[in-house]
């Protein structure tokens, strides 16, 4: 008991250092200006789609995606260029999956695109939760950097506390930060919404693909789903920011190679999906959210399920996690 109280001091300590900072506040204050303009420019120049003529809206844009999809089929039988064609490719598929949305949508009469609060949320969720990891990084990685740099580590490793749960706390206590970082986020994109179109349509379901079906979320429970598929990547991003950060003691290494592997799996995956041991690569794994909102960036790679995405970034994380521990124990902290 007194070493679970221990390790949860630690982790409060390094909370306090976290959320009562200047940057914290700063960071709070760019994402509430960011989001307040991006709301005057939806409510301003974002089509007045409504409960009237959204089923004409739904059929325009079904017709021109298909219209787009004949120019991509083209592209494809003609270009000799792979990364071309692989492009192609994927925005083929992702039209298709948009078709399919559409067609579902007038089909069971769901209104789709309407200026609503989930509406607003929906189209600037990965705009706004995607820059969050550079924050996250900064705040974790950042850490571990500066206490070594500053010899504030040494002073922690004095005290009655193992390396094992000094290094837990911190990673634990970013994993905290990036969920309420994740969360607050997601609240001022809402509250931008209903402040801008009222509490119009916040009872209707959202539509989404996923494993290539169909399928009627709850808008509460969707935008919970999104959250912890973000937190998972973002904890993958996390583990191999410590890992870089202690094996090579560089802030800006760690941070760009995090950066890296989560980011580039869009770019490297069209030239691995053919293969079956592709859906074993960390990469093919990364688009969790994507499989939410029917705009993955992503090809499909067979047998890449949610569930076996989840597993496996998860066994890659706890891998990254588990090389940082056995280094930072055999770790020479001067």
């Amino acid at each position: 008991m007194e070493n679970l109280k221990g390790f949860f001091k630690l982790v409060a300590n390094e909370n306090m250092k976290s959320f009562f900072r200047l940057r914290t506040l700063i960071f709070a204050i760019f994402f509430i200006v960011s989001i307040g303009i991006m709301g005057y420019f939806h409510s301003t120049h974002a089509p007045n789609i409504n409960k009237d003529n959204w089923k004409t809206s739904a059929k325009n844009e079904i017709q021109k995606l298909k219209e787009e999809n004949t120019k991509l089929q083209s592209d494809i039988s003609n270009t000799k260029s792979t990364n071309t064609k692989s492009s192609a490719i994927i925005e083929l598929n992702k039209n298709n999956d948009k078709i399919k949305k559409l067609n579902y949508s007038i089909k069971h009469n769901i209104p789709t695109n309407m200026r609503t609060p989930w509406d607003f949320t929906n189209k600037n969720m990965e705009a706004f939760l995607g820059p969050l990891i550079y924050f996250v990084l900064m705040y974790g990685v950042g850490t571990i950097y500066l206490e070594n740099k500053n010899n504030t580590m040494k002073q922690l490793l004095i005290r009655p506390h193992s390396r094992y749960k000094i290094l837990l706390s911190k990673i634990t206590s970013t994993i905290l930060f990036t969920a309420i970082a994740s969360l607050f986020v997601m609240l001022i994109l809402l509250i931008t919404g209903v402040i801008l179109y009222g509490k119009n349509g916040m009872g209707q379901n959202i539509l989404t693909l996923i494993d290539g079906k169909i399928v009627e979320n709850n808008a509460y429970i969707f935008h919970i789903k999104y959250l912890m598929y973000g937190l998972i990547r973002y904890t993958l991003s996390i583990s191999v920011g410590f890992m870089m950060a202690l094996i090579f003691n560089s802030q800006i290494i760690a941070i760009l190679t995090a950066l890296f592997i989560t980011n580039s799996g869009a770019t490297l995956v069209p030239f691995i999906a053919k293969y079956s041991w592709a859906k074993y690569v960390l990469f093919s794994n990364l688009d969790l959210a994507g499989k939410l909102s029917v705009t993955s960036s992503f090809p499909h790679v067979e047998g890449v399920t949610v569930p076996f995405s989840i597993s496996i970034v998860l066994i890659y994380s706890l891998v990254f996690f588990a090389i940082s521990f056995v280094y930072f124990k055999k770790k020479n902290i001067a």
